[in-house]
């Protein structure tokens, strides 16, 4: 009797634990069910992919407080908070733009800035669609440009004119950094050959024309030195002398192989290069054009999206990637061969930065050569109704921000785009009777909107149009038929609309 008592009360036991496990199975089951529910959502709302550099909006909240979101997801993990430099930023920039060199995508990245900050620059007075060389080479005069938007001085110079310290510094002011841009020299005259057809400028026939060009420069080339020949044209525009320049050039195509310039030459050389080194505060390298743009940011103490970009006027030819003979190219550097000591002086400048800075520069070039490229993608796949906007999250080197559709089409405008709706913006400005009226929706190329509506309708696609509308608060975005002054027919009005 008293066994199976026993048994019976184990038996109860073992039924009980075995529930209280079961029990413990079902609530277990569903805490692991809510932690992945919430796992779920916390990927969703931070935007995660590999990397954790960047992410795609996956709900329809607005921009700001998704940006918030996920400023408050990367402080919660091990990602790098943002250090703000010690700086203020700054805007006075003259660019000294050379040609073939990089130096129109480095003029878009300014473009932007002006536009998008309200920045002065200096703009031609002509609409022509030849404006863009207005001031060059030596045409920088009062007659040409408009004035400034307030005060006697601009923030920016951008386009091609042949370099005049003096001039510059009376339209930007002492206190304006300059910059200009070079690029190796045998790749700047593919670039030449190809944009500005040397073939058919220099009459050059039968088969491989570059290397038959590099064979006898001096033949084909009779030219003075310009942005359109071949001797030393970085050197013209960064304002070397003509007369200097073929001097030089003369001197220097004579010499056997092996045999040094003479001290006058490299005087006039050295002479120029010490000049150069003294005004500029930066010279940037076409072959380090990420590096180059970093320095720049750290120069004007501005943020990493002030710099991102698209290529402008990049192109593919059948010389860019040719294999030229070490004769024809130690031919090529007798010939130009201010250009390669401007270029080689200023290389190795830029190689002792970037090693003065350190590894800490390295980083930070490779997050924006990573946020670039993101940027760059998203903002060129085919637009379409309810496209997310693009979170960049927080790093060391940059705050979070937000790449919407309206900055992905102001990042495209082109240059005559963007040339003419400053030059637009400034006449307004000087005109406020125009930019007051009511305006109207019946034509967007109106005096309402537009002084040089003609010359934006060329220039601009209508969807840049549309933008630059909205961006200048012409029209209110937020302007609704769902509004609380609406009011039925014997006056009543709707009740406020309330949060």
């Amino acid at each position: 009797m008293a066994i199976r008592l026993r048994r019976q009360v184990m038996i109860l036991f073992a039924i009980i634990i075995c529930m209280c496990f079961v029990m413990l199975l079902t609530r277990d089951s569903k805490s692991c069910s809510t932690d992945r529910s919430e796992l779920r959502k916390f990927e969703v709302d931070t935007f995660k992919i590999p990397g954790n550099t960047w992410g795609q909006r996956e709900d329809d909240h607005t921009s700001e407080i998704v940006l918030k979101r996920a400023k408050t997801t990367v402080n919660s993990k091990t990602s790098t908070k943002f250090v703000p430099p010690i700086c203020r930023p700054r805007t006075k920039l003259a660019l000294v733009k050379t040609h073939k060199t990089g130096g129109t995508t480095t003029m878009q990245i300014l473009h932007r800035l002006a536009y998008l900050k309200n920045l002065s620059l200096v703009l031609p007075t002509v609409t022509h669609p030849g404006r863009m060389n207005t001031f060059y080479p030596h045409k920088l005069t009062p007659d040409r440009y408009l004035p400034p938007l307030q005060g006697h001085q601009y923030d920016m110079l951008t386009y091609h004119t042949i370099y005049d310290r003096e001039k510059y510094i009376k339209l930007v002011g002492q206190e304006a950094s300059f910059i200009t841009i070079l690029r190796e020299p045998l790749s700047h005259l593919k670039s030449q050959f190809n944009f500005y057809n040397f073939v058919q400028r220099f009459n050059i026939s039968g088969k491989e024309p570059f290397d038959k060009f590099l064979e006898d420069i001096e033949m084909y080339d009779k030219s003075k030195p310009s942005h359109l020949g071949s001797r030393s044209p970085m050197s013209y525009d960064l304002g070397m002398p003509r007369d200097i320049i073929v001097d030089i050039t003369q001197h220097s195509y004579q010499r056997i192989h092996g045999q040094p310039l003479n001290t006058t030459t490299v005087r006039y050389i050295q002479d120029f290069l010490k000049k150069l080194s003294k005004e500029m505060d930066l010279v940037m390298i076409m072959e380090y054009f990420d590096e180059s743009l970093v320095m720049l940011k750290r120069l004007m103490c501005w943020e990493l999206k002030d710099i991102l970009y698209y290529k402008a006027l990049s192109f593919e030819y059948a010389t860019k990637e040719k294999q030229v003979p070490p004769t024809l190219v130690e031919n090529h550097r007798k010939w130009d061969t201010v250009d390669y000591h401007l270029y080689e002086h200023f290389v190795k400048i830029f190689k002792q930065k970037k090693k003065d800075i350190g590894l800490d520069f390295t980083r930070e070039v490779e997050n924006f050569q990573k946020i670039n490229m993101a940027v760059r993608i998203h903002c060129s796949e085919t637009a379409s109704e309810g496209k997310e906007d693009l979170i960049i999250q927080e790093t060391k080197w940059n705050k979070a921000f937000v790449v919407t559709q309206e900055f992905c089409t102001i990042m495209k405008y082109g240059q005559l785009c963007y040339m003419t709706l400053l030059m637009d913006r400034n006449h307004r400005y000087r005109n406020p009777k125009v930019k007051n009226k009511k305006l109207s929706s019946a034509h967007l190329y109106a005096p309402q909107y537009c002084n040089l509506c003609s010359r934006i309708s060329t220039d601009c696609t209508m969807g840049e149009y549309v933008t630059h509308i909205l961006h200048e608060n012409y029209v209110n975005r937020y302007d609704s038929s769902f509004s609380r002054n609406r009011h039925t027919v014997d006056g009543q009005n709707q009740e406020d609309f309330h949060v």
